[in-house]
Formats: C-alpha cells, structure tokens, sequence
C-alpha cells in the first residue's frame, strides 16, 4: 500500500511558507499520530517507510526555516538556549504521549475477547445488536434486575465491550466496534428492534409530564396565573 496524497503535510508546508507554527492546528499532529499508529500496527513496513521518509523531509524543512538557535537546539548543541532545548523536550514528550494515548484508545482491553465470549454476558451483546439500549429495556431482555445490569453494563464498559452514550435526559448503552465486530463474526442473534429505545423515551416523557403537571398545580395553589398554549 502507497500513500498517495497526505493532506497533513500540505498543512506543514503551507505553516513553512509563513514561517509561523502558530498557523498549525493541534488536529495536525493527531492526524500524523493516527497514521503512524495505523502504520506501526501494519504488516507492511513500506507505507511506515514512506511516513518516515516524509517527515524526515518535512523536518528538515522546518529546521532549515529556523533560527539559528532553534537549529542547536534541534542538534542537541552544548550551547543551545535552556528554553529552546526545554521546549523541544517538551514537544517530543508531548507527541510520544499523544500517540500512545490515542493507540491505547483504539485498542480493546487485554481481557476483551475473555469477557466478549463469558455465556453471561452474551444476552447483553445480543440485546444490544440491535441498537443502543436503556438500563431498563436491557433488564427487560435479559431478565435481569436493573441493578444487576448496572453492574454488569459498567464491568463491560470496562472491558472496551459496552460504552454509554446521552440522548437527551436519556443514558443508553451500546456496543464498541470491536464488540459488534466479533458479535457478527460470532453470528450472535439480535435481541429486542432497533427502535426499541422508544420505549424508554416514552417513560421519561410521561416522566417529565408528570412532574410538569405537578408544577402547575403547585403554581395554582400559589394564585400563579396560567395561560394554556394557543392551538396551532
């Protein structure tokens, strides 16, 4: 595989002819990290030689664009500014960290596949093939207490197998990507539809009518004067 076009680097090269840094957006070194997770992750090394080819020559071009004080510091010269050689310490830490972080983000937890293929937990992994789910759809299809779903939602959230997610005043649970990967490599049956958060939605509905109403009648005891809506 070749990298055709890599438009990060038009980026560096534009930030080059104006000779400010400031121009690059910190999106740029997330991109040039993700490729370089993706490249070391890769059986292939030609395209992580190509990446390296490429951002040698973008660095050369940076340093050639440099102070000369910045160009010691680059070398590791015994007479580079404190602060320059300090910052540049700092950049390569703060880079290393950043691709170990968003590696670390992609990658399932060492006991995945462990807790993914647990008998226990494949109820839930079916329940939610279907689409995202609410603590109380879920004890409804797995016929478990909430409380014991809460438990077992959170342990597999843990796990890189569920992650939880807002709609609304609503927390529903869903599975990873590498969750549902194995689900269908597994031929796992579907549990529940996939328009079956409705449910829950209606409940907080009447939920929150309930409390609105309790509101107005509270509003009346207090001489509140109320003006019901116009009809559209």
């Amino acid at each position: 595989m070749k990298i055709k076009t890599w438009p990060v680097l038009a980026a560096l090269a534009q930030s080059l002819e104006t000779q400010d840094a400031r121009t690059l957006s910190p999106s740029v070194f997330d991109a040039i990290a993700d490729r370089l997770e993706a490249a070391l992750a890769a059986e292939d090394n030609a395209v992580l030689e190509q990446i390296s080819a490429r951002l040698e020559d973008a660095v050369r071009n940076w340093a050639a664009a440099a102070s000369e004080d910045a160009r010691k510091a680059l070398r590791g010269d015994a007479d580079a500014k404190p602060d320059l050689a300090h910052l540049l310490a700092t950049g390569r830490l703060a880079f290393a960290q950043n691709l170990a972080a968003r590696a670390l983000d992609k990658r399932a937890a060492d006991d995945f596949y462990e807790v993914i293929a647990d008998r226990k937990y494949q109820p839930y992994i079916c329940a939610l093939m279907s689409g995202p789910k609410s603590g109380v759809e879920l004890a409804g299809l797995v016929n478990e207490t909430q409380e014991t779903v809460s438990r077992k939602v959170q342990f597999l959230e843990e796990h890189d197998v569920v992650r939880r997610r807002k709609m609304g005043q609503l927390t529903v649970n869903l599975l990873t990507p590498g969750a549902r990967q194995y689900a269908e490599a597994k031929r796992l049956t579907p549990a529940g539809g996939a328009g079956s958060v409705q449910p829950a939605v209606k409940t907080a509905l009447v939920e929150q009518s309930g409390k609105i109403e309790g509101y107005l009648q509270a509003a009346r005891l207090l001489g509140v004067p109320h003006e019901p809506a116009a009809a559209s």
